[in-house]
């Protein structure tokens, strides 16, 4: 039962003759291979499409017409799925590079997992309206008088000199601005430029006539300030 191609030969002697005869077997090998494959998600293998990580053989015939057993080392790797949940103030910008001024719950982009496959990403984002605050034109204010700054209803507050109120008292010259924030966490800012002029002087002066009767008397009064 050789397992490699030889040559056998016989001597038959009877008598004084001798004959010999020769036969070659040729042995045809069966050829062993091993693939390492890897593959995102399945792999199409002997007419079957793979899912799993195994060890797989498959039988065909070589150019010899004998078996070739053929083993395939497969490695399935996974693609990933999941949602980005956003929240943010009147628009963003995504993954994708497009700003969004609307929630969407539908967008989608594709990014590679470490495994080197396909990781889908679902984009489910809200916008928030960011709320408004006013506090009004820039004001000039006489001496020693006052303005109310109010900036709106149910938000938090933070002004220019740390006070936390929905409203200021203004009394002096400067600039005065106001941060709030709504539930969301969404801001907005607004400044209001205060004024506060000198106080208003008067000083009056007078020449008398020089006779009675005359009219050549005189009297003023100088304004400043204000």
């Amino acid at each position: 039962q050789p397992n490699a191609t030889t040559t056998y030969t016989v001597d038959v002697t009877s008598g004084s003759t001798t004959c010999q005869s020769d036969v070659t077997i040729t042995v045809n090998q069966r050829d062993f291979v091993s693939v390492d494959s890897t593959a995102c998600d399945s792999i199409q293998w002997n007419g079957n499409w793979l899912v799993s990580t195994d060890t797989y053989v498959d039988t065909l015939q070589n150019a010899a017409g004998c078996d070739s057993i053929v083993t395939l080392n497969l490695t399935i790797n996974q693609s990933s799925f999941g949602t980005d949940l956003l929240t943010a103030c009147d628009s963003f910008t995504w993954i994708d590079g497009i700003t969004y001024s609307a929630s969407n719950n539908t967008a989608t982009d594709t990014l590679t997992n470490s495994a080197g496959c396909d990781s889908i990403v679902t984009l489910n984002l809200t916008i928030n309206t960011s709320p408004t605050v006013d506090l009004g034109n820039d004001t000039n204010l006489c001496a020693n008088a006052t303005i109310d700054l109010f900036a709106g209803s149910g938000f938090t507050y933070l002004w220019q000199d740390g006070s936390t109120d929905s409203s200021l008292t203004a009394s002096t010259s400067g600039t005065y601005d106001v941060t709030i924030a709504d539930a969301n966490g969404c801001i907005a800012t607004d400044t209001i430029n205060i004024n506060v002029l000198s106080p208003l002087s008067i000083i009056k002066d007078s020449t008398a006539v020089t006779c009675n009767g005359l009219s050549d008397g005189s009297a003023s009064a100088t304004v400043s300030g204000g």
